[in-house]
């Protein structure tokens, strides 16, 4: 497997510190588009995203994949409002994303970031309760996100006492649960033993089907990549390379394979 970008692979789970808005379950459209975008971080020559234009459906799942360096966290990081747009802007539901329009976005990143002294229903229901959503709302919305993701005889375990791949259902279900317009997440099963990647995989995209939500998700590995994605943006020294569509890809040819969401 491919190393991971200048941020990093060992970034927590969190959710992005911005205001709750209705994701696409609750109605909103949370296509995506970057238009020119470069990142160029502090003290460096070479931007770490360079000239990015990229078009992201509403409740598509688009993976992209890259090597160390390539700018798939940065493009991640950009998204989530963690790392600034030097030029160009991203919209979101047509929309500029800047400091007075940041819909909510959930991130899951390989750590999970789960908080050991809480329930996995504690966990998954916080993002709810830092927004004093009311408790029985709390409550159905937990139940629903583990029964999908087949937590649902977890909840009462404690948030350390998990193996590996039910610690990523539940850093997603905790995700999903504040119907985010956008679910980020960045390498999240490159930790897990090969064993059990395609079962976790298949729940993923499940969930993901299930909610609706756009979701971007980065890959170091290109059969990974294939395998999840609706399309797969490549990207190499921060410059978007190619777009494909992995059920086109026995039938086109490399100059065929560039995609744009329908």
């Amino acid at each position: 497997m491919l190393g991971a970008d200048q941020d990093g692979d060992t970034g927590v789970g969190a959710e992005a510190n911005q205001p709750h808005l209705l994701g696409a379950r609750g109605g909103n459209v949370a296509d995506i588009v970057f238009e020119q975008v470069t990142c160029r971080y502090p003290g460096t020559a070479t931007p770490a995203v360079f000239e990015l234009d990229l078009a992201i459906a509403d409740g598509e799942l688009l993976v992209v994949c890259g090597a160390a360096e390539s700018g798939k966290s940065t493009m991640l990081r950009m998204l989530a409002g963690l790392v600034p747009v030097t030029s160009g802007r991203i919209l979101v539901g047509g929309h500029e994303l800047t400091d007075n329009h940041a819909p909510a976005m959930s991130l899951v990143f390989q750590n999970y970031s789960l908080y050991p002294h809480l329930t996995v229903a504690q966990n998954i229901g916080l993002p709810l309760a830092q927004q004093r959503v009311p408790k029985k709302e709390v409550a159905r919305r937990v139940a629903e996100a583990a029964a999908h993701l087949d937590l649902g005889d977890l909840l009462s375990r404690s948030g350390e006492d998990m193996s590996a791949g039910q610690r990523i259902r539940v850093a997603l279900a905790r995700g999903l649960v504040r119907e985010p317009a956008a679910l980020l997440m960045d390498e999240p099963l490159a930790n897990l033993e090969p064993a059990i990647r395609a079962e976790i995989a298949q729940l993923m995209i499940d969930a993901q089907r299930r909610h609706g939500v756009t979701t971007v998700y980065t890959s170091s590995d290109p059969e990974e990549a294939l395998a999840l994605g609706d399309r797969v943006a490549l990207l190499e020294g921060g410059a978007l390379r190619e777009v494909v569509v992995p059920g086109d890809l026995a039938e086109t040819s490399p100059g065929q394979r560039v995609a744009q969401p329908n």
